[in-house]
């Protein structure tokens, strides 16, 4: 079952939000996440294109994803 890419980057973002704000540092939570987060980001650059049509709106979604996720990457695993 595809979702919009739209709802993607809402859950991508909402999810590392969430993540970060509310639990501690050292929470073993944090690690499992990273795969989901990573596997919405990848499904999301591959339907980008197909549901938005306008190349500049789909990378810009597709950007913003990718960004998100490497915020998280980078909040989890580069600097705990």
């Amino acid at each position: 079952m595809d979702y919009h890419p739209l709802l993607i980057t809402l859950s991508v973002a909402l999810l590392t939000a969430l993540i970060l704000g509310f639990t501690p540092a050292s929470s073993p939570l944090r690690i499992p996440i990273l795969p989901i987060l990573g596997l919405s980001t990848w499904h999301c650059l591959l339907t980008c294109p197909d549901y938005i049509s306008r190349s500049s709106w789909a990378s810009a979604v597709g950007g913003y994803t990718l960004s998100s996720f490497f915020h998280y990457l980078d909040a989890v695993i580069l600097s705990p």
